[in-house]
């Protein structure tokens, strides 16, 4: 049902997409709002087949309203971590889509506050593949896993977070702590 939905709204777009793209400018060239246009559809085409073939742990859950409203290149997940010092927590996130998405990665927010190396105080998300190590052939699936992985081992080497000192980082029973004590006072 779903499925059936996503590729409606893909015909949807493209025809949008091909009326704004026949429409030409006094000096009879097309206008830039067309090639806006194309990228968004692109970038929306390539969430679409993202989504279908999306396979999440049960402990990962898309926002439905998001994904039904056709808000596929603004959309919230939660994350609730079955190991790790962030285990008994459920984390929430937005992924925002670049209109040149594959090409740019994805602006990934976590919009709870948390205790953790790889994310700074505005919810910005320290993970190699959203940056550096982009590459087009990753997708969402790889995205939220690489997330997933982070609550499980987290990379303190990489990390810009201010408030994990060598010191704590280095004793596992103190992290362990600090992590525990802020997700029951959150929770």
């Amino acid at each position: 049902m779903a499925m059936a939905r996503l590729r409606a709204l893909k015909k949807k777009k493209q025809k949008e997409s091909a009326g704004s793209s026949n429409s030409k400018s006094a000096d009879g060239k097309s206008g830039s709002k067309s090639k806006a246009g194309k990228k968004q559809l692109t970038a929306f085409a390539r969430m679409q087949s993202d989504f279908g073939e999306l396979e999440l742990p049960p402990y990962v859950k898309l926002n439905q309203d998001d994904i039904k409203e056709d808000k596929l290149l603004d959309f919230r997940f939660t994350i609730a971590p079955q190991d790790g010092y962030w285990k008994g927590g459920t984390f929430h996130f937005r992924c925002q889509v670049p209109d040149d998405y594959p090409y740019k990665p994805p602006k990934i927010l976590c919009l709870d506050k948390i205790y953790h190396p790889n994310l700074d105080l505005e919810g910005n998300v320290c993970l190699n593949i959203l940056r550096q190590d982009w590459k087009p052939v990753l997708d969402t699936q790889s995205i939220i896993h690489g997330l997933i992985y982070l609550f499980v081992v987290a990379v303190f080497i990489f990390s810009f977070h201010f408030l994990f000192p060598h010191a704590v980082y280095s004793s596992r029973s103190v992290s362990n702590l600090l992590v525990r004590i802020i997700i029951i006072a959150g929770t």
